[in-house]
């Protein structure tokens, strides 16, 4: 939690020194607004930058279950980072027997912890903390402060966010090598577009394809199936997996958007995460950025994710994992009791389930 009896944390550093950072460098001030823009001002062509090698977790709270240690030694193995850095609050630290797996993973080579501290971050990526410090001390859910957070470590540090309902399949090394930002594509029903419309066709059309799409979690083959009437569905971008260089102009303009959101439009679902991000990919004028399908970080989408812990005769993964970088498994949505998932699970039903088959290389 970022906030207790409603004051400031300790990690909130309030003697740091506040900065704007604007395309024409860094100045000092305390506005809510991030950075300030001639208007009609054309907008720059971007050097594509350099991605750093580096994975970034966050996690917030005290029990991290078993199964997310899996997507940081899965990172850590195969997505080619040169090290990984679990950014968390302190809260995991605090021996609790049910945060015993995050304190293994620091027994993992390359594999670091560090305790948030946000005026820090603020510092490096060049932004004012003041705004983002308000924001997050109005935000109630971990989910959503995690939202703000995972653009913060990448505007300060870059390198590549991964959720940690997430296992990585491939090295991220030739998104790192071209550099720029990159995003992926997920396939679901109502995109922010939708979610916000007032058009009842619009609405109406999502609705039944909703209940369409829950046909397929009927049969074991449902997923695979699923994919002859996919295209019936739009695709959004996700904010699971993504990278970039630091200090980026797409960055620092996600963070301004957030903080100069209505404070009861900060409060609502996705609208700090997916679907801001949504509004940010579709507007950019950069030249930089790249949004790639869904099969590469989101294979199965949302509406179907009750399929990774589904108990089947045919282990066989469908081919649309064959270019999936990491797979996103949606442990919101997948309805799994994640405290029962631990490594002697994962080796009894690694050949009658998904998740488990893709998790066991790191029992």
């Amino acid at each position: 939690m970022f906030v207790l009896a409603g004051k400031r944390r300790n990690f909130f550093d309030e003697s740091a020194t506040i900065r704007t950072r604007c395309d024409g460098g860094v100045k000092t001030g305390t506005s809510p607004r991030l950075c300030s823009r001639h208007m009609g001002e054309s907008p720059p062509i971007m050097k594509t930058g350099a991605i750093p090698a580096i994975g970034h977790f966050v996690w917030l709270g005290q029990d991290f279950p078993w199964l997310y240690s899996v997507a940081v030694r899965s990172a850590m193995k195969r997505g080619g980072f040169e090290r990984i850095v679990l950014h968390h609050d302190g809260q995991v630290l605090d021996g609790n027997s049910r945060s015993e797996a995050f304190a293994r993973l620091l027994e993992v080579e390359g594999v670091t912890a560090s305790r948030i501290a946000v005026p820090s971050l603020c510092h490096r990526a060049g932004v004012a903390a003041a705004p983002i410090e308000d924001l997050l001390l109005r935000l109630r859910s971990p989910a959503a402060r995690a939202n703000v957070l995972r653009i913060l470590i990448l505007a300060a540090h870059g390198g590549v966010y991964l959720d940690t309902d997430t296992i990585t399949q491939r090295p991220f090394r030739e998104f790192i090598d071209e550099g720029g930002i990159f995003v992926g594509e997920e396939r679901v029903v109502f995109p922010g577009l939708v979610a916000r419309t007032r058009n009842p066709l619009v609405k109406g059309r999502s609705y039944l394809l909703a209940a369409f799409r829950e046909v397929f979690n009927l049969f074991d083959a449902g997923a695979v199936a699923y994919t002859w009437i996919e295209k019936l569905y739009p695709v959004a971008v996700n904010n699971a997996v993504m990278g970039g260089p630091p200090q980026h102009r797409f960055w620092e303009e996600l963070l301004s958007a957030m903080v100069a959101m209505p404070p009861q439009q900060q409060l609502k679902r996705f609208a700090l995460g997916t679907h801001l991000l949504q509004e940010k990919v579709a507007s950019y004028l950069g030249r930089d950025l790249r949004v790639l399908p869904p099969e590469v970080f989101f294979p199965i989408g949302p509406g179907l994710s009750k399929h990774w812990f589904r108990r089947r005769k045919d282990i066989r993964l469908p081919r649309s994992l064959a270019s999936t970088v990491s797979v996103h498994w949606y442990a919101s949505a997948a309805g799994a009791d994640l405290d029962a998932i631990d490594s002697s699970y994962v080796k009894i039903h690694a050949e009658n389930q998904w998740l488990s088959h893709l998790a066991l290389p790191y029992c």
